[in-house]
């Protein structure tokens, strides 16, 4: 009775003496709820097209890549271990510490090293099945200093092993040069080696006509030829503007519109692939995303949706989008020999 009734008195306490700061938080609450409401009032979005957009679909958003072969899945010990060994040697000075000290000390469970060592273990992990995951940049690397830096503090205060600290050292000299080499200097991460050579590198002034860029991409292996086709595409689109009719643009070079003198290109997305930027053709949320769709072409006045090519997505958007009109596309074109498509959706309203 005596514990129940101090418990009482301490919450009772704790709550008067933090009573300005939970008014704080819950006045702050009300104000960014009124805030959110005008925006979004202000904005003529409607309640439920933000539910559907930010929340419903967006924690879709993975779904297919946890269940997929290839991406988590196969769980083995060369895709999980071998190809990620320099993190797992980073840390292997502290889990040799961390069991030691679980065979040699009884309570060693409860002290903050055990977790310690063991939350930046696991912390490696996290990074290893993220990166399997998103399949983006080798930016994981840059947690091996960060491991090897605790390995030297740890193994200093342990006699026994330490020498490794030194051994430690030298793994994150190796691992920042093999990352440097591999990554920053020959930009592996960010397109295939066989498309990306120095001696290619082509200097343009293509982007914003004032400053020039060294130019090359994985789209295309010649990347003086793909300057070329991207000139005729901003003419195109020049040249399209004059008809006075509304149109999408779907394209990997998302920079071109800013080259484009007109403001009938109706932007729906910035990049397009579905399961990311929308719903797929059987997903839930397809039907709802497809009304939206059809009521931003009709308030907009679309005539035609353009593919622009190269593109990673080509098949998969073109087939996505032309699922979604399939009851009134009228006709499909190639055009600028195949670095264009076009579909026709001017009876969709």
């Amino acid at each position: 009775m005596r514990v129940s009734l101090r418990g009482i008195l301490l919450l009772q306490y704790g709550l008067r003496s933090q009573s300005q700061k939970v008014l704080y938080i819950f006045f702050g609450f009300l104000f960014s709820l009124m805030i959110f409401f005008i925006t979004i009032k202000f904005l003529n979005i409607r309640f439920e097209d933000f539910y559907y957009q930010y929340i419903k679909f967006a924690s879709s958003i993975g779904t297919e890549r946890i269940n997929s072969d290839s991406f988590i899945f196969p769980i083995n010990f060369s895709r999980y271990f071998v190809k990620y060994k320099l993190m797992h040697l980073a840390y292997f000075v502290m889990l040799f510490i961390l069991i030691n000290n679980i065979i040699q000390k009884k309570k060693y469970y409860f002290t903050p090293d055990f977790i310690f060592i063991i939350s930046l273990i696991f912390a490696c992990y996290i990074l290893i099945f993220h990166q399997m995951l998103t399949l983006n940049v080798k930016y994981v690397y840059f947690y091996i200093p960060i491991l090897i830096a605790f390995s030297h503090i740890f193994a200093l205060n342990n006699k026994y092993i330490k020498f490794l600290s030194s051994l430690a050292i030298m793994l994150c000299l190796v691992s920042t040069s093999y990352y440097f080499l591999k990554y920053i200097d020959k930009r592996k991460f960010l397109v295939s080696s066989q498309n990306f050579s120095k001696n290619k590198i082509y200097e343009t002034k293509i982007i914003d006509n004032q400053y020039n860029f060294k130019w090359i991409t994985n789209l295309n292996p010649d990347p003086q030829n793909e300057v070329k086709n991207l000139e005729m595409i901003i003419n195109f689109f020049n040249q399209e503007s004059k008809k006075g009719k509304n149109y999408i643009t779907i394209t990997d070079y998302q920079f071109i519109m800013t080259n484009i003198r007109d403001n009938k290109n109706i932007f729906i997305g910035k990049w397009f692939f579905p399961g990311v930027s929308h719903p797929r053709s059987n997903s839930q949320l397809f039907e709802k995303y497809k009304k939206y769709l059809d009521k931003k072409i009709f308030d907009n006045k679309v005539n035609k949706i353009f593919f622009v090519y190269p593109s990673w997505f080509k098949e998969i958007n073109k087939n996505y989008f032309t699922d979604v009109f399939s009851n009134c596309v009228t006709d499909e074109k190639v055009e600028l020999k195949g670095l264009i498509e076009s579909i026709n959706i001017q009876k969709c309203y």
